[in-house]
């Protein structure tokens, strides 16, 4: 089994060692460290065997992969603290920084480590997630599949070749869970304040979403993932479903989609500007 060490111990973090565990990987497997001792012990107590530390560099010894999971401003000086002791065990560094691109990470880490920048999303705390990943110049085909293979653990693996991607990718799959959470949250809202009882409203809007949602992964080879058919299946002419799909176009919906996208990725190439400078 790979050795991972989590630089910060911030939601994603989580989210990746709760999917990973739930996956099979032992926590002691595992190690992160932190400068919150607070955070480090909630994780040590929820994962029995995991390995806390509040010496980045001391985590990253001995490992197969040190996944950063700290905010873009402290990359640097993290991936200065811990890159030599990544070089000495031969160790993957593995960045889900959003906007640090990855001839920043090699720069900083002394360009002799081997790079992948990875954007994956908190729904991998329950095997669910989406993740995309980049390799550097000096990631060998054995690490790069050793990476889909840790990660393919806690959801789906993409692999984009050309880096200019991830700004998009950080909008949409990075991003995403916030926006149908908040769609959700919207719906629920809106079907009490029509009259249905709060927590009837609750449950009707969550399953009904996530049962949807389940049905469009359902891709069983008769078409089942094909989304535009299943709406099609719902909709019948002069019906329910149509009066409020009309609505949701009326609003511009598929405006209103291209609006989301393009000002997250603009921000994340804003970020990514900065670590330039």
């Amino acid at each position: 089994m790979a050795r991972v060490a989590f630089i910060g111990a911030g939601n994603i973090a989580r989210s990746l060692i709760g999917g990973l565990t739930a996956n099979g990987l032992a926590a002691a497997d595992l190690r992160v460290s932190d400068p919150d001792a607070a955070q480090l012990a909630q994780l040590a107590e929820r994962h029995r065997g995991l390995a806390a530390f509040a010496s980045n560099a001391a985590a990253a010894e001995d490992c197969d992969f040190a996944v950063l999971c700290v905010k873009p401003g402290i990359v640097r000086a993290v991936c200065e603290e811990i890159a030599g002791a990544l070089a000495q065990c031969g160790g993957v560094l593995m960045s889900v920084a959003a906007g640090v691109p990855l001839a920043r990470l090699d720069e900083w880490s002394g360009a002799r480590l081997a790079v992948i920048r990875c954007m994956p999303n908190t729904p991998v705390a329950v095997g669910r997630g989406v993740i995309a990943l980049c390799a550097g110049a000096r990631v060998s085909q054995a690490q790069r599949d050793a990476a889909g293979r840790l990660l393919g653990g806690v959801g789906v693996t993409v692999w984009l070749d050309d880096e200019s991607g991830m700004d998009l990718v950080t909008a949409l799959s990075g991003s995403g869970p916030a926006y149908f959470f908040r769609i959700v949250e919207a719906f629920e809202q809106a079907a009490a304040e029509l009259g249905l009882p709060a927590d009837a409203a609750r449950r009707l809007a969550r399953g009904t979403f996530c049962g949807a949602a389940a049905l469009a992964d359902n891709d069983n080879g008769d078409g089942g993932g094909d989304v535009a058919r299943l709406r099609r299946e719902v909709t019948s002419p002069g019906g329910t479903t149509e009066s409020g799909l009309a609505a949701l176009e009326e609003g511009g919906i598929n405006r209103l989609a291209r609006a989301v996208l393009a000002a997250a990725a603009k921000r994340s190439a804003e970020l990514a500007a900065a670590t330039a400078q």
